[in-house]
Order: C-alpha cells, then structure tokens, then sequence
C-alpha cells in the first residue's frame, strides 16, 4: 500500500504499477484520486478498483461498488472487469483524461472557487459546495459560444455544458441520461441563458425533468447531444472542470478513447455498460 504525498502522485504510483504489471490497482480515496489514476492507466492492462473514501464517490456509485470501504475491498475478488471508454480534453492546459464528466462553465467556476484542499471543503463537504455554487451562480452570465458536435455548429449562450461518460451528475442527478460508457460517445447536456434568472430557471428544470429523461425533455434553453468530437470555443474564457477537478479554461476539444480502460464493477447488471436486471 502506498500513500499519496502532493498532488499527482495517484498518477506516478499507477504508471509505476501498470509499468511493473501489476493486475490491479485499488485508488482508496475520492474521485479527485481516481481521477488522477485513470491519467495512468488508460490504455494499459491494468485494472481499475475503486475503495471510496472522498466526498461524493461518484464513480463507486457507477460501478456499483458498496460506499463502505470494507465491504468495497471485499468485493474486489469477486468484481467483474469491464472495458470502458475514457474521455479526453485537450486545451491550452495540455490534455487530461476523465472517466465520469467534464464540465464547462459555472459548475467548473464553482470547483475552482472551492479549491482542491481549501478548509471549507475539508469541513463542510458537499456543504460547501453548495454555499460557494450560491454565490457563484449569483454572478454567472452565459458566454456566447461556438459549439460543434461531430462537426455539427451551433452558436449559444453557454451557461453550462456537461460531457459525460456516465450519468450521475455530483452522484445525484443523472443529467446524461442515457450514457454508457462503453459505446465510444460523449453525451451532451448544454444549457443556455444570459444570466442569474436563466440560471436559476434551468436549474430548476433540470432538477425535476433529469428523473425523467432529460434526453427526451429539451428545449426551453436545454439541448441534450450524443457524439465523439464537441469543440467548445467561447467568446470569453469558460472554466473548465474534468471529475470534479479544475483543469483550466477554454477553448477545448473533447473527444473519447473507446473502451481504453478495464475496470472492476460490482456483480449487479449495470445500465452504463447495457445490461438490464
């Protein structure tokens, strides 16, 4: 067992053990640390396990894998591997790689004002969130921009576009509603609006409509897509978040490595890999 000591370490250590052939390797942590493991592993044989102990455990929510540490690392002998697609988003920034979402515009604005140590995330938890989201939200303004989805253009006021992998936004909601993430797709969630009203509106909305189907409730602001390549380039800088980790601004491409990584899922049929109970 190994411990991480700054930022990036999940990394080094997953590319040591996927250079030394290690079969697996189990990130105990949040998805920030799991983030930072999937920047190793892709693309290797190695697998993926989770052991939840962050602040959300978005991805052990995904892959079925139980919240409690415990019984997370008794599950790891009977886990199913499955291979999954991984995301990329490529910027002035460089290029990263995300398993769950990338999320551009406010919600990125709010984890880059909550900060990947600050006091008030290590305390409140998902608390904060919530106070820092309030105030970011007051102050938001939608940016026009040119959004192209498999080369399809399109020019909006971007308050929000999520690209997910997967489905559950924050572990909650589940804004792409019908992702997997084992077909090669990103699906795109892009709510439009000039500022704190729309804002609010679309939030609202998404909030009630997301349990049913937000693919199949559009319109009103929100577009739902379904593609391999989104360009996203603003006006104005975006922030830009991958797994709940601020990466930098935009312009961005985003595009995805199908089934590039293996991961270990529980033993119930998972819907993001299509199968049904």
């Amino acid at each position: 067992m190994e411990s991480t000591r700054h930022a990036g370490h999940a990394t080094e250590l997953a590319a040591e053990a996927a250079e030394a052939g290690i079969e697996v390797v189990a990130a105990c942590g949040g998805d920030g640390t799991v983030h930072e493991v999937v920047q190793a592993l892709g693309g290797t044989s190695t697998a993926l396990a989770v052991l939840p102990a962050g602040t959300a455990n978005v991805w052990a929510r995904e892959a079925g894998v139980p919240l409690d540490v415990g019984r997370a690392t008794s599950l790891i002998p009977s886990a199913r591997p499955a291979q999954v697609d991984v995301g990329v988003v490529e910027g002035d920034f460089g290029t990263r790689r995300f398993l769950l979402m990338c999320g551009i515009g406010l919600d990125a604005d709010v984890v880059r004002r909550v900060g990947g140590g600050s006091r008030g995330k290590r305390l409140l938890g998902k608390v904060w969130y919530g106070v820092v989201g309030t105030r970011a939200m007051w102050g938001t303004r939608g940016v026009m921009s040119d959004v192209a989805v498999d080369a399809a253009p399109s020019t909006q006021p971007v308050l929000q576009l999520i690209a997910g992998n997967t489905r559950l936004y924050g572990g909650v909601l589940p804004l792409t509603s019908i992702a997997r993430m084992d077909d090669g797709l990103l699906d795109v969630c892009l709510f439009m609006g000039r500022g704190r009203v729309d804002t609010l509106r679309l939030l609202w909305r998404a909030g009630v409509t997301a349990r049913g189907r937000l693919h199949a409730r559009t319109g009103g602001g929100i577009e739902y897509f379904r593609g391999e390549r989104v360009v996203v380039t603003p006006r104005a800088p975006l922030a830009v978040q991958a797994d709940g980790e601020y990466i930098g601004e935009t312009p961005v491409t985003l595009s995805v490595l199908p089934r590039s990584l293996t991961v270990l899922v529980g033993t119930r049929p998972n819907a993001l890999l299509g199968e049904t109970a």
